[in-house]
């Protein structure tokens, strides 16, 4: 009975280990390039492959960087506030909105759009094209959150 328990707690060891290991994705390891009241910069020192921008700022918040808060949608995390300065909305009909909010950048051009861009330390970083949950990161690649204006009509 003895060999038996202890064979089916190295069963269950090895299964949760794996478990545990094939659950885990979207490890990263971000730092701060630059940080201001509006505007966060970070790249990416390591990752997995699988990380998004949302993953790079837990990260940064793993190493007490910042703090934020986050909404989850349908379409992902959806990012609320950055260091205590939360998104307000100045004005909304059922046709539009205006405010301001978290909007995320990144130089890796071929997940942006070049029409909206800025400049930091002479890289161009295009307006992400894809939420923060669903935006891969990369090395070498600047991901930038700015406090900025919107206006949306749908």
């Amino acid at each position: 009975m003895k060999k038996f328990t202890i064979l089916l707690f190295a069963f269950l060891l090895c299964f949760i280990t794996a478990f545990s290991v094939a659950c885990k994705n979207g490890e990263t390891t971000a730092k701060i390039e630059s940080v201001t009241e509006t505007q966060i910069v970070m790249s990416i020192e390591e990752t997995d492959g699988k990380a998004t921008a949302f993953d790079a700022l837990k990260s940064l918040r793993n190493q007490d960087l910042i703090s934020f808060d986050y909404v989850e949608s349908s379409y992902g995390a959806y990012i609320t506030s950055i260091n205590g300065k939360a998104e307000y909305v100045i004005e909304s009909t059922l046709t539009s909105s205006k405010g301001y909010s978290w909007m995320l950048y990144t130089s890796d051009m071929e997940n942006a759009y070049e029409e909206k861009s800025i400049e930091i330390n002479g890289i161009t970083c295009g307006q992400s094209a894809f939420g923060a949950s669903s935006l891969a990161v990369k090395s070498d690649e600047l991901y930038v959150w700015v406090f900025e204006y919107y206006e949306y009509t749908w």
